[in-house]
């Protein structure tokens, strides 16, 4: 009997509608504009809002699930919004997405900068102990021997947290860009009316 692979893109891309150019659709209803934005910043112009937590979390997940997949997202409302809703909700989107690509950028610098400091300073308490070593009696007293040995390993333990905080962080940090990225690109279609 042989064993079929199963394509898990092709079941999961069939939970989304698509596009008559293949691209998929990632759909978003809500009865109005103003429910895509949170709700602190009601007097802000839809440009500089922060688009709502929840609807953050959905999108970066339907991107995640449909991989590498051009797409598309399309709002429905249920209530007519004021003015030109469609241009409006794509500038938001992308000015959204936008944002948060800057600010997912200085956080991978910042990342760089601290892994940098404790590399620099796992070096320096590395060379602290190497020059105990040279420094120690053949046969250390058992406080210099353990001073000595908590030392090497202090500088150990440096090292290794600059290189886990900047492999662990950067590559989160850019697989959110990517997706943010994505994001901010993708066409923005703007349903009204009754669903």
């Amino acid at each position: 009997m042989a064993i079929t692979p199963i394509r898990m893109t092709s079941s999961i891309l069939d939970r989304y509608d698509s596009l008559p150019d293949g691209r998929v659709v990632i759909d978003v209803s809500a009865e109005r504009p103003e429910e895509l934005f949170e709700r602190f910043d009601r007097s802000a112009p839809y440009l500089k809002k922060d688009l709502s937590v929840e609807l953050v979390s959905y999108l970066m997940e339907c991107v995640r699930e449909i991989g590498e997949v051009t797409f598309a997202i399309r709002f429905r409302f249920s209530v007519h919004g004021q003015g030109d809703i469609g241009k409006r909700t794509s500038q938001a989107i992308g000015e959204y997405f936008s944002y948060r690509i800057h600010a997912e950028r200085l956080a991978i610098r910042k990342t760089v900068l601290s892994s940098l400091l404790l590399v620099l300073f796992g070096v320096v308490v590395l060379g602290v102990s190497i020059h105990m070593r040279f420094h120690l009696p053949p046969d250390p007293s058992l406080v210099r021997a353990l001073l000595y040995e908590g030392v090497t390993i202090a500088a150990w333990i440096v090292l290794w947290e600059a290189f886990a905080t900047f492999v662990f962080k950067w590559f989160s940090t850019r697989n959110r860009i990517a997706r943010y990225c994505r994001l901010r690109d993708a066409q923005v279609i703007v349903v009204s009316g009754k669903m």
